[in-house]
């Protein structure tokens, strides 16, 4: 699902839309940011089902090739092992994820000939031909196969982001979030990992995210003058209006959660937003932004302005 990380890039396209408009109501801020993660959300949802539809094409394979009947077919060819993926056998059997699938009727959205093209370009790749004829294949290999079919075969096939551009109208703006949110999933895959495929937000997941998300909105807002002063004192020699908006809201928000959310520590705060600025921002952006939040975060903390507990604590 989406992490706090595509959680807190939502509240900054948030407060960045608002500054292009200062006017904007409070209140339609949140309620477009609630729905803009809720559709990045769903577009990671629709990946992995897409990834299951095409794992799941091997059995139509077989029984079109079958009819076929046709001598010169490799035994290879009937080898159902990417749908015996154990990652995907545990998106298979998750619940909620299939009832999720039901309710939004994805079924009826991705269309079979869609599926058939990315597969029939998947099984034709050495990358697949190699996968399949591994007898001892690890976690790992099975983690591989499924990030190659995602990122080299469906995001590239026109066709496919095409029904993504019908479907999703801000696709263009959620699909770095959604793609992230399912490479991560795939990477964190353990095999008898506890709770490891939380694939959908249940109720109380979407109350902490979304709560996390307006708390952030709006501190980060009432607080802005005094997150403005305490960046424009660390900027020698340079204008505050000279440094891209992207930067100073990230550093704002960084602010906000060292000043204003006790429970995040330090550390993750800061390598969030700057994790952050390598996507959205300029190559420049992170040595920038980390040198300055590394100095106000020693001049805040010597000050005794930063204050943490619990999980906070950790490495304070």
């Amino acid at each position: 699902m989406l992490s706090r990380r595509h959680l807190r890039t939502k509240v900054m396209q948030a407060l960045y839309a608002r500054q292009q408009n200062p006017s904007a109501n409070i209140i339609g801020i949140k309620k477009n940011l609630a729905r803009s993660v809720k559709d990045a959300h769903k577009l990671y949802l629709f990946h992995l089902y897409t990834i299951t539809r095409v794992a799941q094409y091997v059995f139509e394979d077989k029984k079109i090739q079958a009819k076929k009947l046709l001598n010169s077919i490799k035994e290879q060819d009937f080898i159902t092992k990417i749908f015996e993926n154990k990652l995907l056998q545990s998106i298979y059997t998750d619940v909620p994820f299939q009832e999720f699938v039901k309710k939004e009727k994805f079924q009826h959205l991705l269309t079979n000939d869609v599926v058939k093209k990315i597969y029939r370009d998947l099984v034709q790749d050495k990358a697949y031909i190699k996968y399949i004829e591994n007898k001892d294949s690890k976690i790992k290999d099975d983690q591989y196969i499924i990030k190659f079919l995602f990122t080299k075969k469906m995001l590239v096939n026109e066709l496919y982001t095409g029904i993504l551009e019908d479907i999703f109208l801000n696709w263009f703006d959620d699909d770095d979030l959604a793609q992230a949110a399912v490479l991560n999933k795939i990477t964190q895959y353990r095999v008898g990992g506890k709770g490891n495929y939380n694939i959908v937000f249940n109720e109380s997941d979407w109350k902490e995210r979304i709560n996390f998300c307006y708390e952030l909105l709006e501190k980060s807002i009432k607080h802005d003058e005094t997150f403005v002063e305490l960046v424009s004192q660390q900027l020698k020699n340079w204008e505050i209006e000279r440094i891209t908006q992207v930067d100073i809201i990230l550093m704002k928000m960084a602010l906000c959660e060292l000043l204003h959310f006790p429970q995040i520590p330090i550390k993750v705060s800061i390598n969030e937003y700057i994790e952050i600025s390598k996507v959205y921002s300029t190559p420049r952006s992170k040595d920038f932004i980390n040198g300055i939040l590394d100095k106000l975060m020693k001049k805040l903390k010597s000050e005794g302005r930063i204050k943490k507990i619990g999980r906070g604590l950790v490495g304070f």
